[in-house]
């Protein structure tokens, strides 16, 4: 992600949660605040003045806030019903976002959801019709990752289903993550401390899993076992 970021691109990010699972939209809305509020680093932050007004009213079901900045949106309809329009508004504000900013043609945007076996199905269902409202553009420049751990998707999982809907139409790829070898690890450790001992505890205990290292690594630092040096360096 951060080379994406380096690439000029705007990155989204949305956290499931285990024990948010019935809350509908929580990890889009938090990537699509994210995304609002980082767009171009202004104040208010950056919406495009071409989207129409019942558009943005539709995008205050999700983003409240709007309507600090948009007073006067009309009201929009509440209700199942009127999801397809919601989603539709979401659509809407992307392709008109990601040309927003004059100091770019467009500009590529990534939505990345973390713990997506964790996502509500509402979350899903915005995925999939953003994905498919993209998917005839001829340069989308929306782009969408997803992680999560395949042991908590079984084949009756809406995650599962999901990927098997997109990957049917060619619209998702699956990428299996490897562990990382003793080299890499070795070299995470090297590159974070010269003392040879946080390398011996990465290598027993992650199991080459990097999330483990980095949870390791920052373990040791609340417990004070570890300290911040200069240059970057940390010493055990």
């Amino acid at each position: 992600l951060p080379q994406i970021e380096m690439q000029g691109a705007l990155v989204a990010r949305g956290q499931c949660v285990e024990y948010a699972a019935e809350v509908p939209y929580r990890p889009m809305v938090d990537a699509l605040r994210a995304l609002w509020c980082a767009g171009a680093g202004l104040t208010p932050p950056r919406l495009p003045r071409s989207l129409s007004p019942v558009w943005l009213a539709e995008l205050a079901r999700l983003l409240p806030e709007l309507r600090e900045h948009y007073p006067n949106l009309p009201t929009a309809p509440a209700g199942e019903s009127d999801r397809h329009r919601l989603f539709d508004a979401v659509a809407q504000w992307l392709e008109t976002f990601a040309q927003a900013d004059p100091r770019r043609a467009r500009t590529q945007i990534v939505f990345f959801l973390d713990d997506l076996q964790w996502c509500d199905a509402a979350s899903l269902d915005l995925v999939h019709h953003l994905i498919h409202s993209f998917k005839s553009k001829p340069n989308p420049r929306v782009y969408f990752i997803g992680a999560y751990r395949p042991e908590e998707t079984p084949a009756d999982h809406a995650l599962t289903r999901l990927y098997l809907s997109l990957a049917r139409d060619a619209l998702a790829a699956r990428v299996h993550l490897m562990p990382l070898s003793n080299e890499s690890i070795a070299e995470i450790a090297r590159a974070l401390s010269d003392d040879p001992a946080l390398a011996e505890l990465l290598l027993r205990e992650s199991n080459g899993s990097p999330f483990i290292a980095e949870e390791l690594v920052k373990g040791l630092a609340d417990t004070g076992r570890i300290q911040i040096a200069p240059f970057g360096k940390w010493v055990v």
